[in-house]
């Protein structure tokens, strides 16, 4: 488990340097302000009746400073994806991520919906020191600065 860990954050470190060097990355306005910074995720699901991250466990988000690259933690295996974004349209994909299990089924079940939700992402809205990820079917991602 160790070694496949050691793998798939090694592709993630190569695919992010090798987006860094090809310059992807767009010059606009979310994309500035989304570089090299750290989110934490405070609540999922339907915008209409959004769920808390389950206390104790933390989700996060990173956007790379020099690519079209994110990683974080999804509460209980560390992922990678490519994300672009233009004007406030924003789309995550190419998500991998490792494949470890929680003994706590609900943190396990919201990672799952976390994933599920982020590779539907389409559009962001900034407030303050947090910006939400408007996704496919009325569902958002909430997050906090780190």
């Amino acid at each position: 488990m160790r070694r496949f860990l050691i793998i798939v954050m090694a592709a993630a470190a190569i695919m992010s340097i090798l987006a860094a060097g090809c310059g992807s990355a767009k010059n606009d306005t979310n994309t500035t302000r989304l570089a090299g910074t750290s989110w934490i995720l405070a609540s999922y699901g339907e915008a209409a009746n959004p769920k808390a991250v389950i206390s104790g466990s933390t989700i996060t988000l990173v956007f790379n400073a020099a690519s079209d690259q994110v990683h974080g933690n999804g509460g209980v295996n560390g992922y990678g994806g490519e994300v672009q974004l233009t004007d406030n349209q924003i789309t995550v994909t190419q998500i991998i991520r490792t494949e470890m299990a929680s003994t706590n089924q609900a943190i396990n079940d919201q990672e799952n919906a976390y994933f599920q939700i982020l590779q539907a992402s389409q559009s962001l809205e900034f407030r303050n020191n947090s910006f939400t990820i408007h996704c496919q079917g009325g569902q958002e991602l909430v997050f906090n600065a780190a």
